[in-house]
Order: C-alpha cells, then sequence, then structure tokens
C-alpha cells in the first residue's frame, strides 16, 4: 500500500530496448523474455525493486511530516 500511496505502479524494464512495459501488459504479451527485469514505474522512471523500496523509506516520513505537524 505504501509504494502505491508514493506513486510506484508494478512494471518491467525490457533492457534491451530500455522499455518499461506495466506488469498486467508485460505478463499477457511479452511472456519470460530473459531480457525483461521486474520492478516499478514513477513517473516514467524505473526502479528495481530494491531501489523502489529505498526511495519509500526515504520518501514515506516526509510525506507524513505535514501530517504530524498538524496534530501537534
Amino acid at each position: 500500500m505504501l509504494m502505491k500511496s508514493l506513486g510506484f505502479r508494478p512494471a518491467f524494464l525490457d533492457f534491451a530496448t530500455m522499455t518499461i512495459y506495466p506488469s498486467e501488459l508485460a505478463a499477457r504479451t511479452m511472456g519470460a523474455r530473459a531480457t525483461l527485469m521486474p520492478g516499478f514505474e514513477r513517473n516514467g522512471f524505473f526502479y528495481t525493486r530494491t531501489a523502489a523500496a529505498r526511495a519509500a523509506l526515504q520518501w514515506a516520513p516526509v510525506r507524513m511530516l505535514p501530517a504530524r505537524i498538524s496534530r501537534a
């Protein structure tokens, strides 16, 4: 849920063509190509699972900060 709330969508990167495919499209049309790498897309950029997790950990506290301030 955190990934979705930060704008990450499951996707695959075809590193042979450097094309990003939404996960639904890749699963239906691309099959098991050796050049597909799973991860996430956000604002047109591809993130590996590790990079997306690291970004989510860094960005989540920043997004929650205004809510914490308004409750104080």
